[in-house]
């Protein structure tokens, strides 16, 4: 069972079908960021697998916020279970998962 807020990112990214993550991965880009942070760049992640997708994202984020990244990219795909779980595993965006957007 997944412990570290880096395994549930893992896992929920790894749970994603290649369409799915190339989806995810071309979302994150799109998405508006808190002011301190700067999106990856879209040739480092079209290579990314979900291993270096989430030390990127947490490198780049933090853990605390690449949580809530990933699970408002994965709810911007349509994952909304995904989104859920991920939330609900880390303890992180529970809230948000909560207000049905």
């Amino acid at each position: 069972m997944p412990k570290t807020v880096r395994d549930h990112l893992l896992s929920t990214l790894a749970n994603l079908g290649e369409a799915q993550l190339k989806n995810f991965k071309s979302k994150l880009n799109e998405i508006p960021l808190q002011d301190s942070y700067d999106n990856i760049p879209k040739g480092v992640l079209e290579k990314a697998d979900p291993i270096e997708l989430t030390d990127k994202m947490i490198r780049s984020y933090k853990e605390t916020y690449a949580v809530v990244v990933a699970v408002d990219v994965l709810r911007a795909i349509n994952e909304i279970q995904l989104a859920s779980r991920l939330a609900t595993n880390t303890g992180i965006g529970r809230e948000r998962t909560r207000e049905g957007r």
